[in-house]
């Protein structure tokens, strides 16, 4: 009975088509049908379950609702309801009314001519639904507003909701399973890709090469699959090869996510986001697209902003409320590399604007770093900051523990942000970002990123003939390739950065510098003309009263006395070297010398000292988290324990330095995996030969 007249209603079943080559989202599936069974258990009681599938523009929340619904829609006798809010598309987002209107036309009762208010059209729904199992899905929704009375009063219906927003306020008015969806993993969307493009298996390679530029979103994969699906095999091949190219551009990459007839891309459905947003809110997306990624936290986006921290704050839950955001972890955030590419072509239109962005940004890291680096190396001389400007919104790097926390987490950034710099023609911060970075990269051997973020700066140096910049790159990307014993490379490095300090008098530098190509030479065993260097670079860094350049230098010539078999003089370098570092204070250069006289006395055959002071040089890299360090006093000890038969002990030393130096991909992993696999014959041949004295 409705409105006092009883009738029967018809069944209404408006779901459109289900998405062709839908794939993969199993783990999503298996949370609807959570809330479906959920349905089936609360039918009776007041409850009204509704799940609220949210994510960033393309993701594919309209194709898992169809799916799934279709899936499930024998389980709604009573018929299923669809409607488009239009919340974020071309044109008027739909009213609420004419939702209304469509839902009550969907089991033919009038409207047109029908006085009735908003208020009474939707109790006129509920008494529709209230007896009802009915599959509704509301696709699209612009906020709880445009919802609210779309609801119904019945647990025996079941409703979808979909949108760009988190819809936070909809838990007040229903039972809410949020669903916030992720970009495809590789395999999935490489299925997908396949699925819409007909290319074959023997095509994967070519295609996971365009892939990459998807970044997981089911939107770019159809239309790349739409562009690349050809009736001839042969065709498919050029159109995959041109089509790798054009994505290759970022600043053009988005024009290649758009189908030839205009009828979809993946701008215009950003579009639809960013016009809904405020001049202050869409600013603020604007400017946060100029931060390279991968992720970044709350401090950097409120200098940025140009915004104190709540303020900054508010704006970025907002975005992530949008899905314009991401949230990845406390206070940190990312936006997807598509939106990204979007909200940095909207910047272009402000050219001074995006400088005041950039500035800020790169600003900010260098403070940063520039902290980092007096922490974690306070003796040792540090890179001139330029007159940097003041920050608005800078992390607390108070001790130790906080540099390393900050460096580690923005490690993967620093490649991004030198290279804008150089890119905005901020060369003097380009070349001093990496410098600065130096201290963190040494102490913990990240030699990809080391190498790679040295060579921009290095290259925005060269361009801006800043030779002060060349000079500190080049000599820190010698000690890169040293340590990945590429030497020839870091010879011409070093010579080339010691040409320049001579040029320009730089005392210390100079110093630095031999003292660098010492190593070399004593690296490749040439031992006297190491000892040469060392010296040259001693009386230097005495002249000038630098005591962190002298301990390193009484510490290298330790190193050449004892391979040229001078123990008690290596011994006494080592013991004046351990003295200045106390002294400075320099916990990294103790551990690396109490490691060498724990060599110096293996060497003597002393083993029970050369274990304490092994022992010593694990207390301090452990506490330092030298890491690499930490491997290479490892390594030296296990030598010393095998020797004087402790062999499981060295196993354990062996193997707990190969976990570390594996990590790090270091070029003496292959040899303590040699030197493990000895040990390991080593006891079967014991065992062996133990049996066959048994066995006599």
């Amino acid at each position: 009975m409705i409105e006092g007249v009883i009738v029967k209603l018809p069944i209404p079943r408006q779901l459109p088509s289900p998405p062709h080559h839908f794939t993969g989202r199993n783990a999503d599936l298996v949370v609807l049908d959570k809330v479906l069974a959920e349905n089936d258990a609360v039918e009776g009681s007041r409850a009204v379950l509704v799940s609220a599938v949210s994510g960033t523009p393309g993701i594919g929340k309209t194709g898992l609702a169809l799916h799934w619904a279709h899936s499930v829609r024998e389980r709604f006798p009573d018929g299923d309801l669809y409607v488009d809010l239009r919340g974020h598309a071309h044109g008027a987002p739909v009213s609420r009314d004419e939702a209304l209107d469509g839902f009550l036309q969907a089991f033919e009762l009038p409207t047109e001519g029908v006085r009735r208010s908003t208020e009474q059209k939707a109790a006129l729904l509920r008494s529709v639904l209230a007896d009802r199992r009915i599959l509704l899905v509301l696709d699209n929704a612009a906020d709880l507003d445009q919802i609210r009375l779309l609801l119904p009063g019945s647990s025996r219906c079941l409703v979808i909701v979909t949108s760009r927003n988190r819809l936070p306020g909809l838990a007040e008015h229903a039972s809410v399973t949020a669903l916030s969806l992720d970009p495809l993993p590789d395999a999935e969307a490489r299925e997908l890709l396949r699925r819409v493009s007909g290319y074959r298996d023997d095509d994967l390679p070519a295609l996971n090469r365009v892939l990459r530029y998807c970044g997981g979103l089911p939107l770019a994969i159809r239309i790349l699959g739409s562009r690349l699906a050809s009736p001839i095999p042969g065709r498919r091949r050029v159109l995959l090869s041109s089509l790798e190219t054009e994505l290759a551009v970022e600043r053009d990459r988005l024009d290649g996510f758009e189908l030839d007839d205009g009828s979809r891309a993946v701008r215009t459905v950003f579009s639809w986001s960013y016009r809904r947003l405020s001049p202050s809110q869409a600013e603020a997306f604007r400017s946060l697209g100029l931060h390279p990624g991968p992720s970044f936290g709350s401090s950097v986006a409120a200098t940025m902003l140009e915004l104190p921290s709540a303020r900054a704050a508010r704006i970025l839950r907002f975005l992530c409320s949008t899905s314009l955001l991401e949230e990845t972890g406390a206070g940190r955030y990312k936006m997807h590399d598509l939106l990204r590419i979007y909200a940095q072509d909207l910047a272009e239109a402000d050219q001074s604007g995006q400088r005041a962005v950039l500035e800020r940004l790169c600003c900010w890291y260098l403070r940063c770093a520039s902290a980092v680096d007096r922490l974690l190396a306070p003796s040792r001389r540090p890179v001139p900051d330029a007159g940097l400007p003041a920050v608005i919104d800078l992390p607390s790097i108070k001790d130790r523990a906080s540099a390393l926390e900050w460096a580690a987490e923005e490690r993967d950034c620093l490649i991004g942000v030198t290279r804008t710099a150089a890119r905005a023609g901020l060369a003097a911060w380009a070349w001093r970002l990496p410098a600065m970075a130096f201290s963190y990269f040494n102490l913990k051997k990240t030699w990809a990123v080391w190498v790679e973020t040295h060579l921009i700066g290095l290259r925005a140096a060269q361009e801006a003939d800043d030779l002060d910049g060349q000079a500190w790159i080049l000599n820190c990307l010698g000690i890169a390739y040293y340590d990945q014993q590429r030497m020839d490379i870091a010879i011409a490095c070093y010579e080339q950065a010691l040409a320049i300090r001579r040029l320009r008098g730089d005392a210390y530098g100079i110093g630095a510098t031999l003292l660098n190509l010492g190593a070399v030479c004593w690296a490749q065993g040439r031992n006297g003309m190491a000892i040469g260097y060392y010296v040259q670079a001693l009386h230097r860094f005495q002249r000038i009263g630098e005591r962190w350049g002298e301990a390193m230098i009484l510490n290298n010539l330790s190193a050449a006395y004892r391979d040229l078999c001078e123990l008690d003089a290596a011994v006494a370098h080592a013991r004046q070297a351990l003295l200045l570092w106390r002294q400075l204070g320099d916990a990294r250069g103790e551990g690396m010398t109490l490691n060498l006289l724990g060599e110096h006395h293996a060497a003597r055959g002393d083993d029970t000292e050369a274990l304490e002071q092994f022992a010593a040089a694990l207390q301090v890299r452990r506490r330092i988290a030298d890491d690499w360090g930490t491997a290479m006093t490892l390594k030296s000890m296990a030598a010393v324990q095998i020797r004087i038969g402790q062999h499981e002990a060295g196993r354990r030393s062996l193997t707990e330095a190969l976990v570390v130096l594996e990590s790090l991909t270091d070029p003496a992993t292959d040899l303590v995996r040699a030197e493990l696999a000895a040990l390991d014959h080593s006891a079967d041949d014991d065992f062996a030969e133990r049996g066959r004295r048994d066995a006599s």
